[in-house]
């Protein structure tokens, strides 16, 4: 009788809490603790795994909760890295700032603009027929590589041929026109190849993003010290660089903490570097150390993005420049034209106008 009551709670034939009283009396010891035991696992709770799933609703919330957070999330992130990469950037121009003020405590003088010279030079043509300090398909002498050994790249300065004309002749020299130079390109530029060829298809080199400040206008009618008197590009002007300039820091009397050395550039035309269908600004057109790395301030930053010569970022509001003084100071879009222009001079009495700013 006790085994068949025990199979029957075993197998719930027999419901424990009905199970009568007096049923207890007629089972064993041993099966009473088998039956206490059968009862206490089917009274106790079970453990089950839920089997309810998100709803629609649920999900939707759930979905726009993290959508909300990456919205909030992807935007810091690229100003942190844009933060960085704008911080590189000023790290370039201080170490190009030190490198020209190197070669100017070691030679007296600044470093001229570009390596021209005059008619008096042995293989001396000029272009356009425009007479001395305008040969662009001169010698490879540009200040950007005549401050090589102060940048720590002095076996890149031993492989240049500065007498060769015209200065693509040399393979060597085509080879170091055309080799990336981190320091000379900003981390947040997005292009960073080849320039568009100068007449001839060998004679093009590596973009660069950052140009020596010429003066406060791309049209200048300076003459020159020897009294030669040429078009804009190839005129002395009211800045550090020009074609064969021999500034010397003396000569700035504005101040050097007034008066702009190097700025940045797109060094380019057109964002993508290729002419668009359209053209609305003509065929591409760029430049590195081949020639011309000569920026104007004859418009505030950003303000004129047609022209390699212009000092125009892909940094928000404003362009990093390094001072006379090696100091490097970001220029905002919205900086006074007057006061903007200002700073690319040597000599105009701005030092009144009172500190540069910048951010």
């Amino acid at each position: 009788m006790g085994n068949l009551i025990l199979w029957g709670v075993r197998h719930h034939l027999v419901s424990p809490p009905r199970l009568p009283q007096a049923s207890w009396a007629i089972l064993s010891l041993d099966d009473r603790e088998t039956a206490a035991r059968v009862l206490f696992r089917m009274t106790s709770p079970r453990r089950h795994r839920s089997t309810h799933g998100f709803t629609i609703v649920e999900l939707l919330v759930v979905i726009a909760i993290i959508a909300l957070l990456a919205g909030l999330l992807v935007p810091a992130v690229q100003m942190a890295r844009e933060s960085a990469r704008r911080s590189a950037c000023g790290n370039n121009l201080r170490q190009i700032g030190l490198s020209i003020r190197g070669y100017e405590s070691a030679r007296g003088r600044l470093p001229p603009g570009e390596v021209h010279g005059t008619r008096l030079d042995q293989g001396y043509t000029s272009n356009y027929g425009m007479g001395d300090h305008c040969s662009w398909d001169g010698r490879v002498g540009i200040w950007m590589n005549l401050v090589f050994p102060f940048l720590g790249e002095q076996p890149a300065f031993d492989r240049l041929d500065f007498a060769v004309r015209p200065q693509y002749a040399s393979a060597e020299n085509v080879a170091v026109m055309q080799q990336r130079f981190t320091t000379f390109l900003c981390p947040t530029d997005p292009y960073s190849g080849l320039t568009t060829p100068w007449l001839l298809p060998v004679n093009v080199c590596r973009i660069a993003h950052y140009f020596a400040v010429a003066g406060s206008t791309e049209y200048s009618t300076m003459a020159h010290p020897d009294g030669t008197l040429n078009y804009g590009h190839c005129n002395a002007n009211d800045g550090l660089f020009y074609n064969d300039s021999r500034t010397r820091l003396s000569a700035v009397t504005d101040g050097a903490s007034h008066t702009a050395m190097i700025c940045e550039v797109w060094g380019r035309k057109y964002r993508e570097h290729a002419t668009p269908p359209t053209a609305p600004y003509g065929l591409e057109n760029s430049r590195g150390m081949m020639l011309h790395m000569y920026a104007y301030f004859d418009t505030t930053p950003n303000a004129s993005q047609f022209s390699p010569w212009k000092p125009n970022s892909f940094h928000r509001s404003g362009v990093t420049c390094v001072f006379a003084d090696g100091a490097v100071r970001f220029l905002a879009d919205d900086v006074d034209p007057a006061a903007f222009a200002a700073f690319a001079t040597i000599a105009d009495g701005e030092q009144d106008r009172g500190d540069p700013g910048g951010r």
